[in-house]
């Protein structure tokens, strides 16, 4: 009996901790699945406005706003895809970047007609990352 609760012990502790592990998922991975929920809710009011029954300027202007988010999640996506290239004391920053970036584009996704949208962060106001604030 002694031996059989050794032997138990010794398999979960070998098991067990790179299964918790496999568990933890990464800021990337969480990043770049934030990322999907967003396209999909842009997918989604895309198509809420083409179905709408409003004038057609003010449904290309809605178009044109949501064509613009898209461009800026695409721009934050490649931003993203490039954090694992930058120094690891770097990395921290950039996901903040990112972050901030998703949280500005799900922000003005359901814009109404009079409201202003919120500018990107300064680390992707032109579609670049820059980990530094210009001069």
């Amino acid at each position: 009996m002694e031996r059989l609760s050794r032997r138990l012990i010794l398999v979960l502790a070998v098991c067990v901790p790179p299964i918790l592990a496999g568990c933890s998922v990464s800021r990337e991975q969480r990043l770049r699945d934030r990322s999907v929920r967003i396209s999909d809710t842009l997918s989604r009011e895309r198509q809420r406005i083409l179905e709408s029954d409003v004038a057609s300027d003010v449904r290309a202007s809605r178009l044109d706003h949501f064509n613009s988010l898209k461009a800026s999640l695409t721009a934050v996506n490649l931003a993203l895809g490039s954090v694992n290239r930058l120094p690891v004391h770097g990395r921290d920053m950039a996901y903040d970047v990112i972050e901030v970036a998703y949280d500005t584009i799900e922000w003005n996704i359901p814009l109404g007609p009079g409201d202003r949208p919120r500018p990107m962060p300064d680390g992707l106001a032109d579609g670049k990352l820059r980990l530094t604030t210009p001069p």
